[in-house]
């Protein structure tokens, strides 16, 4: 099966009467063929013993979000998932660790 791209398939044929229905469905039918193709499919989670099943969402306003964008791009962040996930993550478990109570706490 040969597939063309949309371009080429209205440049090879003249669109007239009943075929021209039948045409644009068969555009349509390869414009879907060719977006399944390109579909990727989830990675399975690094860790399989702990999967990631739980999503967060936030937003920010239009200043937070041009200084995410520049700094992911300053320093080449592929990935902005990972990188917001491990930034929390990390100032979480900081001040989880200082928030721990010592044996000896600062007596005053």
């Amino acid at each position: 099966m040969m597939l063309l791209l949309r371009s080429d398939l209205t440049q090879n044929y003249a669109f007239s009467g009943i075929n021209t229905e039948i045409q644009r469905y068969n555009i349509i039918f390869v414009e879907n063929i060719l977006k399944m193709a390109k579909k990727k499919y989830l990675k399975p989670s690094p860790n399989p013993v702990l999967p990631r099943k739980y999503r967060q969402i936030f937003t920010l306003n239009e200043k937070e979000n041009n200084a995410l964008n520049r700094f992911l791009e300053k320093y080449k962040v592929k990935n902005k998932s990972k990188f917001i996930r491990e930034t929390l993550m990390t100032e979480i478990i900081r001040k989880t660790e200082a928030d721990q109570p010592t044996l000896f706490d600062n007596i005053k």
